[in-house]
């Protein structure tokens, strides 16, 4: 899954993990 890609910097994958998570997380809250 690491392919080492050096155009897509570690931090900024993070930052797209988290807030992909956070909208999950905020969209089954709002409709559970």
């Amino acid at each position: 899954m690491n392919r080492g890609n050096s155009g897509m910097p570690r931090s900024r994958v993070t930052l797209i993990l988290v807030l992909l998570v956070v909208l999950v997380i905020v969209m089954w809250w709002f409709t559970r």
